[in-house]
């Protein structure tokens, strides 16, 4: 769905549109950014809670699996459909600019956060 908004209406080739449609596939980074939180809050928390240490150290091990697993394909991935996707051209390149209904949409979703008892 972030895909379609982003490059709807933009003047992207097809190659080029693939290629971010790649490029943006899980390479486990939010798990590399917060995948000790839970075990750190335990331990915070609850010191001397065994099982809930063992929780902790089980969302570790799976953020690290995940890691292992997503970033190696991911980093491929891009490696190999880059060089075949993607021209390189000197000029400069313009950026994707929003469309209306996205300057309306957050501007709708800042106002919520704003103002959650309007909700």
């Amino acid at each position: 769905a972030v895909y379609q908004r982003r490059v709807r209406g933009s003047s992207l080739q097809l190659k080029e549109k693939l290629f971010m449609c790649a490029s943006w596939t899980p390479k486990a980074t939010v798990q590399a950014a917060i995948g000790s939180i839970a075990l750190d809050r335990v331990r915070e928390t609850l010191p001397d809670d065994e099982t809930a240490e063992l929780y902790g150290v089980t969302v570790l091990c799976v953020a690290v699996l995940a890691i292992i697993v997503t970033s190696p394909p991911g980093a491929a991935l891009i490696s190999l459909l880059g060089p075949r996707l993607l021209d390189f051209k000197s000029e400069e390149v313009q950026p994707i600019r929003a469309n209306e209904s996205d300057k309306e949409e957050l501007s709708t979703g800042l106002n919520s956060v704003d103002n959650p008892d309007d909700g």
